[in-house]
């Protein structure tokens, strides 16, 4: 409400994916002081919630008074929560991040030098992936505490997934729901049956399959592991990347 904040609702039907997600996608904007006021133009910052999160996450960073335009992005999922790729299974979350960078553009005075990306958990994670993925669109990116970005380190030892992370597992697959690790099924494999998530792991023995190869791929760690895509990354984000992780 109020002049400096903007609701937005996108009728996003790409983002419906096999598990029927909601299509109908709220943006919140959060305008600059003075924005009514001169011609200028301003950065703008994404703000990619954490897990279950909303548009709303980030409302407070609005009485900051900060010099740029704020949009909020509401990722939430029949699962829990997207890693804005795009997937038959999950949806065209990446696609959908496009459009609404250009929609903000379009409605808004921005500058298109000058895009950033910030969130926390998994919203941190979201940051730093989009940013390392699409440099054309994103020049900066600000992570607290996010999901790891060296998903093996995390999750396996001596090739079978860790104690902690099969039981999680196991119990977000037997309740069918919302959840932190069939939200990372639902993104990462290449399922195609809408009531099927396809898992990279035996859930009796926590031994991988050949289905642990697409979660692989689609890691911010892996991409630098390609020596010409690192060498492109560093030229664009080199010096523009924060990570805070606390205890």
């Amino acid at each position: 409400s109020g002049e400096r904040k903007v609701l937005m609702e996108l009728p996003s039907p790409e983002v419906a994916g096999g598990i029927g997600n909601d299509t109908l996608r709220r943006v919140c904007v959060m305008l600059p002081p003075g924005y009514a006021e001169g011609d200028a133009r301003f950065p703008v910052v994404f703000l990619l919630p954490g897990f279950g999160g909303s548009d709303t996450a980030y409302l407070h960073l609005a009485e900051l008074d900060l010099p740029v335009v704020l949009v909020g992005i509401d990722g939430r999922t029949r699962f829990g929560a997207t890693y804005f790729r795009d997937s038959a299974y999950a949806g065209q979350w990446e696609q959908f991040l496009v459009r609404v960078v250009q929609r903000v553009d379009t409605q808004y005075r921005t500058r298109d030098d000058a895009r950033g990306l910030l969130g926390h958990s998994t919203g941190g994670y979201n940051a730093i992936a989009m940013a390392m993925r699409r440099t054309d669109l994103f020049h900066a990116a600000a992570a607290s505490s996010p999901d790891a970005l060296d998903l093996e380190q995390w999750l396996v030892r001596d090739g079978r997934v860790k104690p902690i992370w099969l039981n999680w597992a196991r119990f977000d697959n037997a309740l069918g729901r919302s959840g932190q690790m069939i939200s990372y099924a639902a993104q990462f494999s290449d399922a195609t049956n809408a009531d099927q998530v396809a898992w990279p792991f035996d859930f009796q023995t926590g031994e991988l399959n050949a289905e642990w190869r697409t979660w692989l791929e689609a890691q911010p760690l892996a991409w630098l592991q390609d020596e010409g895509r690192a060498v492109s990354i560093g030229r664009q984000l080199s010096g523009k990347l924060f990570v805070s992780v606390g205890r």
